[in-house]
């Protein structure tokens, strides 16, 4: 489905798809936002809507690609709400609002409203992962988001290699995107070179002193959901502890180094610029295997 960025860990399906409803009360619906000359949205909620087993649906989780691309993505949920469903939830990264969705979403009634927006760092980080990101349009449609009373607000947080040493300080940009009114959830990328463990185990045992300071020493314990997030800390924690069993598989490694000097070339960024200490890792780590690297650069040069 389509999307408005080209983020470093993700890949998005190509075609629309409905899960299973069978007896369930919740359907997820992903790959809504083609353009609206490829859209087949109509046929996808007739054929949901025409099940039988629709009449147990409560929830609709719309995604994609980038659901608020889709100029039908109003005329989605209202069909949704006719059926009688009660809740209904947008997954986006919020780097675009051409239709006034949020607006639109915010007025609706007799719905309980859920907006899940993917930040994967602070402001830098967040910019680096998600290429072609607007960072100011993206504050924007933050700050409209927050204006509203009657909408639930989600982060969800892709932790990987790429942002592992950043989650501390992403989590003091999401209070400044949406002060303490956002629930918060992480996700870990199970990507074999994007994936935690693919860095050194001496880096991974720096990890873990890294984040018993950082729940130690945690900032927003006063917040709302301040117990929450500090439970994601332990969460991330306890996950560095269990990778610490997994050896450290040199290829994989590899795979990492050469993907971000890849995607850097490609978009022009710099990972010295945002993570000096990933950099500071690959660089040791390329000054160690110095006649190593220069082979594989050459092989996929």
């Amino acid at each position: 489905s389509t999307c408005n960025l080209q983020c470093r860990h993700c890949t998005p399906q190509s075609s629309s798809s409905l899960t299973k409803i069978g007896d369930a009360d919740f359907v997820a619906v992903t790959g809504i936002s083609k353009t609206p000359s490829m859209s087949n949205d109509d046929a996808l909620v007739d054929e949901l809507i025409s099940n039988p087993a629709f009449n147990n649906v409560q929830s609709v989780l719309l995604s994609g690609g980038e659901p608020l691309m889709n100029i039908k993505l109003k005329d989605l949920v209202i069909a949704f709400q006719k059926r009688g469903v009660k809740k209904i939830g947008i997954v986006t990264n919020a780097a675009t609002d051409p239709f006034g969705f949020f607006h639109f979403f915010d007025s609706l009634d007799s719905v309980r409203k859920t907006v899940t927006v993917s930040v994967d760092g602070d402001r830098t980080i967040h910019a680096y992962y998600r290429h072609q990101l607007n960072i100011d349009e993206f504050e924007k449609n933050c700050a409209l988001l927050k204006e509203s009373k009657t909408i639930k607000k989600m982060v969800l947080m892709s932790v990987s290699a790429l942002n592992i040493f950043n989650i501390p300080s992403a989590m003091s940009y999401c209070y400044a995107l949406f002060d303490d009114d956002f629930y918060f959830n992480i996700s870990i990328v199970e990507n074999t070179y994007l994936n935690i463990a693919v860095l050194p185990i001496s880096d991974r045992e720096q990890l873990l002193a890294f984040y018993d300071n950082a729940i130690e020493n945690f900032e927003f314990s006063h917040k709302r959901n301040g117990a929450l997030l500090k439970q994601h800390l332990k969460k991330i924690k306890a996950y560095i502890v269990r990778s610490l069993t997994r050896p450290h598989n040199v290829q994989n490694f590899k795979n990492f180094i050469n993907f971000i000097k890849l995607t850097d070339r490609r978009y022009n960024t710099s990972i010295d610029a945002v993570c000096p200490t990933l950099a500071s890792i690959i660089t040791s780590y390329e000054n160690l295997h110095a006649n190593e690297y220069d082979m594989t650069q050459q092989t996929h040069g």
